[in-house]
């Protein structure tokens, strides 16, 4: 189960991936429009260097967060189509698990083993893929939020993001 935790935090941090990269390129974008106004008050932040190098790692964290939606979804396409199915409509549409289990015509407790079971071999995919739990720690190493996300399933199982959690995200 504690191997799972990984599993249930990038599934659970995919549908915020593609958000937090949109609010990325709205800092880029806003950060390269408003150097222009670099002021004495102003000109130790909005500097030349400084600004690139906000640019720059504003993009590699971009790149991190797509890297990271293209590894879910690689790993999701290399499982049985049954256990992808359930984790996608569990962590990506939300499903609840009495409704997923009744669609499956499962009893609760066979259905959560069935889904600990999808979780497991979504991290096999991922290790045969190269992607060890220290290889995906060094990758997120700088988004504080999944390592909230990660810590929040490790103590009580739940993972979930406030908005402002999302907004905040993008800011860091």
């Amino acid at each position: 189960m504690k191997n799972n935790i990984w599993a249930k935090t990038l599934l659970k941090a995919y549908r915020y991936l593609e958000r937090i990269s949109d609010a990325i390129d709205t800092l880029v974008e806003r950060t390269a429009v408003n150097s222009f106004y670099v002021a004495g008050n102003n000109f130790a932040s909005g500097n030349v260097t400084n600004v690139a190098n906000k640019i720059i790692n504003l993009s590699q964290r971009k790149v991190t967060l797509i890297n990271l939606k293209l590894m879910i979804e690689e790993a999701l396409s290399g499982m049985d189509k049954s256990k992808s199915q359930m984790l996608v409509l569990k962590y990506f549409d939300g499903e609840q698990a009495s409704d997923m289990a009744a669609a499956y015509n499962l009893p609760l407790r066979t259905y959560f083993r069935h889904l600990s079971k999808a979780e497991e071999d979504f991290m096999t995919q991922l290790r045969a893929k190269g992607y060890s739990e220290s290889r995906l720690l060094e990758m997120i190493k700088g988004e504080s939020w999944l390592i909230s996300m990660y810590e929040r399933l490790d103590k009580s199982g739940e993972g979930e993001l406030s908005k402002r959690e999302v907004e905040k995200a993008a800011e860091l």
